[in-house]
């Protein structure tokens, strides 16, 4: 399976100086007269990564490749077990501060074995739930559950969306615990079949 990974975006960051005003100049008003406080202030710029890198500066940094080990064939449909299904890499999209919203994508090419395709299949990509590491964050919901054809010839289909001013920092999505599956119809012939797994970061959802 293919795996497309995209750099890191660098984060460009800059702080103003925090300071406090004497109290002999601007804010004499407020300290050392008959005040017991007063006011300062504090500030920071904060820059978000470099909007060349990836769509407008949000980047699609890794997808997951699957194998879905051996499946023994017995006269009928049989599907893929998860104890054989290995997962390799997370879903993962970094936006370093931009405000505008992002969509994965996925499209698969045809499941084929030399000239033999498996035409009936359907690979299967669970509904999961991505995670920025931020506590209460839930801006980005549950991955869309996609049904990718044996065939190849279904189009780009929305996999993960964030909206506008969400979305930001790193969100994982992991298909290591709820794995894809693979349903094999009964009129597969042996072989060691391949598809290719097309990622995309595509339209930018405008803040």
């Amino acid at each position: 399976m293919t795996k497309t990974t995209v750099k890191f975006a660098a984060i460009a960051a800059l702080v103003a100086g925090l300071g406090l005003v004497s109290a002999t100049t601007a804010n004499a008003a407020d300290f050392g007269t008959t005040a017991n406080g007063g006011s300062t202030t504090a500030k920071t710029t904060l820059e978000a990564s470099d909007t060349t890198a990836g769509d407008k500066g949000v980047v699609l940094k890794s997808a997951p490749d699957i194998n879905f080990g051996t499946i023994k064939l017995d006269g009928g449909a049989v599907n893929s077990t998860a104890a054989d299904t290995s997962v390799t890499d997370t879903l993962t999209v970094v936006n370093a501060g931009h405000k505008d919203g992002w969509n994965v994508q996925v499209q698969n090419t045809a499941m084929t074995s030399g000239s033999d395709t498996l035409t009936g299949a359907t690979i299967t990509l669970p509904k999961v739930t991505p995670s920025n590491g931020v506590a209460g964050d839930i801006s980005v919901g549950a991955t869309t559950k996609v049904e990718l054809p044996g065939a190849g010839s279904q189009g780009a289909t929305n996999v993960m969306t964030a909206p506008a001013k969400g979305g930001v920092g790193t969100w994982n999505a992991d298909y290591s615990s709820t794995k894809p599956t693979l349903s094999v119809p009964a009129n597969s012939v042996e072989g060691e079949y391949t598809s290719s797994l097309t990622w995309s970061l595509v339209d930018s959802v405008k803040a």
